[in-house]
């Protein structure tokens, strides 16, 4: 359905998998959006380390690259590291 949240199974997998990553320590906030085959990915995380912001980056393009090869539907990702919600 274009317009909605992905369905709960592939929601649930998504945080599944960002909290089994060892970058993230904590999942704050995960919105998806499907459109067509296609699912928009928004979310708020707390990273285990907050080295200097290029470690960050680092971390944050490794998760968001495993991301995509787990999840082949997934084409836009917003991820927003953050230390609380």
């Amino acid at each position: 359905m274009i317009g909605e949240s992905a369905d709960p199974e592939t929601v649930a997998a998504l945080r599944e998998f960002l909290l089994k990553r060892p970058e993230v320590g904590e999942v704050f906030s995960l919105i998806t959006l499907q459109l067509g085959t296609e699912l928009m990915v928004s979310a708020k995380v707390q990273m285990k380390e907050m080295g200097t912001a290029a470690e960050l980056i680092g971390d944050i393009n490794r998760v968001e690259a495993a991301l995509r090869m787990s999840f082949s539907q997934v084409r836009w990702i917003f991820f927003e590291p953050d230390l609380k919600d």
